[in-house]
């Protein structure tokens, strides 16, 4: 769950109304790791004082409602030979959003400045007109080219804008033109560090069961995160969770912090700026920030993940995994009861050696998902007690499966109902109701699996409501001649208008909602 109050608060939380009702016996692991490392994102941004999401937003709003200056900014992406595309939102709940757009502004960053140009006073013009020609000379552009941008940039400067479009164009400007190195600095340091952040987000984000990885994976993350502003020895030998981060002594001096290629060439060519003095100073302030609120949220020193570990098929055959395996019997209690444990104890001992079980690697030698290989384990019946271990804890989210399951229950729940109700949301995934996601028909499945000889014919579309109450009730859907709104035919014979359709009342896509 996520480690909002809303989803953990001890008096009224959905984990504690959980514990107190039909689940007392969840296990609390942690919140959301992929959460941890979306709020991680914003302490590393925080002390650049989220100057570079100011101009994301900037960007992206000046952009957003101007149809002309879209077409504007098109053909100076075409005289100049960059691919044209529309400036990227910053989602501030989305932190790591920042990395995509960094990228793209970075792309596009030629064509904002000429594009911005335009917009300055006539002193300041003259002064950053070397910055437009370079970018000429880089790109190599014709004379002829070059007269054609000028006479956009003549005609953008005559353009009338209202007070609020002249102080967000003010805005953009002072950032491109006025303080372009620390911005040049700050994006590159950007794309440099925040895929360290997002590659871990996008292993965990994947509906296969990974949790036999969580451990090792966050471990891994956090030493490589480490090293990039601590020194090699200070991470030899000791707990990562224990690590003093604060400590002058285990730091690397600031020169030698990594900022990624392009930002240490950068510095370099103006090492001797105060900017760049001061930049270096952020950069350690952003590493550190980071890094202590990763040691405080990341669960490195869990007993159930580590012992989760032990499952993965990889490990089988040493003592330690077999040491990990009966520790999970006293880790998940509500698995099976005490008759049940000597069973275990004595499969868990047995998987160790079994010779007669599938291997782990396909024929690339990469490793097999962990659900598909227990399977094959599961449909051999030979460890019954071992399975049920396996199959609780496979059954634990790693990602942010449940918030997005929370996320799609608009579509199920009656607008007027600000209140989660537990029956409702177990027919969710009994459902499978999420038109959102897979643009599917409220009914579809049910129409699949009931009605394969198309002998209904209800004439109109249920609502949500209707079929959370049918289903509930054990009468299961009912109506099988609906509209598809994704194909725009209709779902029970194929054909895609009503006049190709033999069925009476024919419902039309724009009808059918």
């Amino acid at each position: 769950m996520d480690s909002c109050a809303v989803m953990r608060g001890s008096k009224s939380g959905v984990e504690t109304r959980l514990r107190k009702g039909p689940a007392p016996h969840l296990l609390d692991i942690d919140g959301d790791t992929c959460h941890h490392i979306l709020n991680a994102s914003k302490h590393f941004c925080k002390p650049f004082e989220y100057k570079i999401e100011g101009l994301h937003n900037d960007l992206f709003n000046d952009f957003k409602w101007s149809t002309d200056l879209k077409g504007v900014l098109q053909e100076i992406c075409f005289l100049t030979g960059i691919t044209f595309t529309m400036p990227e939102r910053f989602v501030s709940h989305r932190w790591l959003s920042n990395y995509d757009v960094s990228m793209s502004t970075l792309r596009l960053m030629d064509v904002f400045t000429i594009f911005y140009h335009a917009f300055l006073g006539r002193e300041d013009k003259e002064l950053y007109l070397p910055t437009i020609m370079a970018i000429y000379h880089k790109k190599d552009l014709s004379r002829e080219v070059k007269a054609k941008l000028k006479d956009i940039q003549s005609a953008l400067g005559q353009k009338n804008m209202t007070e609020e479009g002249r102080k967000r164009k003010q805005r953009i400007y002072e950032k491109i033109f006025f303080t372009r190195l620390d911005t040049l600095l700050t994006l590159n340091l950007y794309t440099a560090v925040l895929p360290l952040l997002k590659n871990y987000v996008i292993t965990f984000e994947t509906k296969t069961p990974m949790i036999h990885k969580l451990n090792d994976k966050q471990v891994a993350f956090f030493k490589k995160f480490l090293s990039c502003f601590l020194k090699p020895e200070s991470l030899q030998g000791c707990k990562l969770a224990e690590i003093e981060l604060n400590n002058k002594a285990k730091q690397l001096r600031e020169k030698d912090i990594f900022h990624g290629g392009v930002t240490s060439k950068l510095m370099d060519s103006s090492n001797k700026s105060s900017v760049v003095f001061k930049f270096k100073a952020k950069a350690k302030a952003a590493y550190l920030a980071c890094g202590l609120y990763l040691q405080k949220k990341l669960p490195m020193n869990s007993k159930l993940l580590k012992a989760a570990s032990a499952i993965d098929p990889l490990a089988r055959g040493h003592s330690s995994t077999l040491n990990q395996l009966k520790k999970l019997s006293s880790l998940v209690t509500n698995v099976f009861d005490e008759s049940e444990l000597g069973n275990y104890d004595l499969e868990v001992r047995e998987y160790q050696l079994d010779s007669e079980l599938p291997t782990p690697l396909d024929s690339e030698g990469k490793a097999i998902a962990l659900d598909r290989w227990w399977a094959q384990v599961f449909a051999v019946g030979r460890y019954p007690t071992l399975a049920k271990m396996v199959k609780a804890l496979m059954s634990c989210f790693h990602g942010p499966q449940v918030e997005g399951a929370f996320s799609v229950m608009g579509d199920v729940l009656n607008p007027k109902a600000c209140r989660m109700d537990i029956a409702t949301y177990l027919v969710y995934p009994d459902c499978e109701i999420c038109p959102k996601s897979k643009k599917d028909h409220l009914c579809q499945p049910f129409w699949q699996e009931r009605h394969s000889d198309g002998s209904c014919a209800v004439q109109t579309v249920p609502k949500s409501e209707d079929i959370l109450q049918k289903v509930q009730g054990g009468e299961g859907c009912r109506s099988s001649y609906v509209v598809c709104k994704t194909n725009r035919t209709c779902c029970e014979t194929g054909h895609p208008n009503e006049q190709g359709c033999l069925k009476k009342n024919h419902q039309s896509c724009t009808e059918a909602g």
